[in-house]
């Protein structure tokens, strides 16, 4: 329900900008959280020594949120950055999508 309702906001956004509803391009960064709470989706994060939480974000060119995972931060970047981005590929439309070295 969150994931269609965000889509249709988005593409009220977009078309309110000038521009097509769906977009042709987009951002994907990843970052990592303390947390000291529990629960699923809490890990340590090798590379930075962080135990909590990480989160993958793709957005478009205006800043808005396409896709948004959160997991552990034992998940690496790489991995992170698949699950994200094989949820906004799979409309109909292709996204030329720039990620960080890390994500890739």
């Amino acid at each position: 329900m969150w994931e269609q309702l965000n889509a249709v906001l988005v593409q009220l956004a977009r078309t309110r900008q000038g521009r097509q509803p769906e977009a042709s391009a987009a951002v994907l960064g990843g970052h990592g959280v303390k947390t000291s709470e529990g629960g699923e989706a809490r890990g340590m994060d090798v590379y930075k020594q962080t135990n909590g939480r990480k989160r993958h974000i793709v957005a478009d060119t205006l800043g808005l949120l396409l896709m948004v995972v959160v997991h552990s931060a034992s998940v690496q970047d790489a991995a992170g950055g698949q699950v994200v981005c094989s949820g906004c590929l799979s409309g109909s439309r292709s996204v030329c999508i720039t990620a960080g070295a890390g994500s890739s």
